[in-house]
């Protein structure tokens, strides 16, 4: 061809570390796909939490996993670039639930009707697993001569954590209620 075969084999090896520099993305891309799957760190369906990122496998790829976060995005992560999951959905969660209240009742009386009342909240929500709770009063402030104060309550029980949110609504929703029919008013 008219060409030293010098000049032959130097283009040759510039075009082949060309190849192997932009291709080494891909290939890492590749390797961790193929451990993620073989490890079996989540799977479709599975709620993670991913470098901060908080959502629903939707795919597993070779190159990129795709995720559905909240506010129904959908975010596309490089395999290589993965360097910490939480899989929420291998184990049962326990949700927590902080209400405020403003009363001029007690904090005997305040523990007690919700004590009272938990387990007819619960019968309402079947997704919890074991019992809702009262995990206590976890603030106070005002009190004094008018007597009324705002009343931090938190509650928790355990369940699966695509329930979550469903959950919290649900609870959240009957505590109303019932603060309602005892004059208990709500921040």
């Amino acid at each position: 061809m008219g060409i030293a075969m010098s000049v032959y084999i130097a283009s040759l090896s510039v075009i082949s570390l060309a190849i192997s520099l932009g291709s080494r993305d891909m290939v890492e891309d590749i390797l961790a796909g193929l451990l993620m799957l073989f490890e079996r760190q989540i799977k479709v369906g599975d709620i993670v939490e991913i470098d901060g990122c908080r959502g629903q496998v939707q795919e597993i790829g070779i190159r990129s996993t795709k995720l559905l976060c909240d506010g129904n995005d959908v975010r596309f992560l490089s395999n290589s670039g993965i360097r910490s999951i939480v899989n929420k959905s291998m184990r049962v969660s326990i949700l927590t639930l902080s209400v405020s209240m403003v009363t001029d009742q007690s904090l005997e009386y305040v523990e007690d009707l919700m004590r009272k009342n938990l387990p007819e909240i619960q019968k309402k929500e079947n997704r919890i697993l074991g019992d809702l709770t009262l995990d206590g009063i976890s603030s106070v402030t005002g009190g004094g001569k008018s007597g009324i104060r705002t009343v931090g309550v938190r509650f928790s029980c355990r369940c699966q954590e695509r329930d979550q949110k469903a959950i919290q609504d649900n609870i959240s929703r009957q505590i109303f209620f019932l603060c309602e029919r005892e004059n208990i008013e709500l921040r």
